[in-house]
C-alpha cells in the first residue's frame, strides 16, 4: 500500500483537529489571579464553543482566541486570550 505525502497530511491536520476539539468540551474553572473574564467555562452545544483558535460564546460573538492547552502540575491548563481587554487568563479542566 503506497501513501502520498498530500494523504498522510490531509490524515495528520485531521487528526490534530479532533483531537484539539475534544481536549476543549467539558467545565473549567478560572485557577488564575485575575477573575475579571469569567469564573467558569462551559464548552458544549449550549454554552461556548472553538471554531479554529477562537471561542465564542452561544450568541456566536468571539470572547476569546486560544493561547495553549497544556498539562501542568496533573491537571489540564487552558490559557485564554480576552478579545475585549488582551489579557490572558488561565482555566483548570474540572
Amino acid at each position: 500500500m503506497k501513501l502520498n505525502i498530500k494523504t498522510l497530511l490531509i490524515f495528520f491536520l485531521f487528526f490534530i483537529s479532533c483531537q484539539k476539539s475534544s481536549d476543549i468540551k467539558g467545565v473549567w474553572k478560572n485557577c488564575g489571579d485575575d477573575s475579571e473574564f469569567s469564573d467558569i467555562l462551559v464548552f458544549d452545544d449550549l454554552y461556548n464553543f472553538v471554531r479554529n483558535d477562537t471561542v465564542f460564546s452561544k450568541k456566536d460573538s468571539a470572547i476569546a482566541t486560544i493561547q495553549k492547552i497544556s498539562f501542568e502540575y496533573g491537571e489540564k491548563k487552558l490559557y485564554l486570550k480576552s478579545i475585549n481587554n488582551h489579557k490572558i487568563y488561565r482555566f483548570c479542566k474540572k
